[in-house]
């Protein structure tokens, strides 16, 4: 999972000095960020257009996630998301037993 740092109640625009770590968490929060600027890390951020987003909203499609979500609440949302997740994985599987291998879910869902 790679995403550019979102910084908060930061008013300082320019980077000074780096200091040493405080803790671990803060170790490796040090860590992604030198990877998130190195060309690597650069490199596999630019991909995320071309893979994860066409997926996401495929996904959403798929389950009727896109307009706007059945519940209220962060909790009940999170638990209709994992349910998808689950739902989507089961399908995968069972396409797969079926001899299909590309993963490709629609008609199952559709002949439900």
């Amino acid at each position: 999972f790679l995403c550019p740092e979102n910084r908060r109640n930061t008013k300082q625009k320019s980077e000074k000095k780096a200091k040493p770590p405080r803790n671990q968490s803060h170790r490796l929060r040090q860590q992604r960020r030198q990877f998130y600027k190195s060309q690597r890390g650069k490199r596999l951020y630019s991909r995320c257009s071309q893979t994860v987003e066409p997926f996401n909203e495929w996904f959403k499609s798929l389950f009727e996630l896109d307009d706007r979500v059945w519940h209220r609440g962060l909790e009940n949302n999170q638990t209709q998301l994992l349910a998808a997740l689950f739902a989507y994985q089961v399908l995968v599987r069972y396409n797969y037993r079926k001899g299909c291998e590309n993963g490709q879910i629609r008609w199952i869902i559709d002949s439900l």
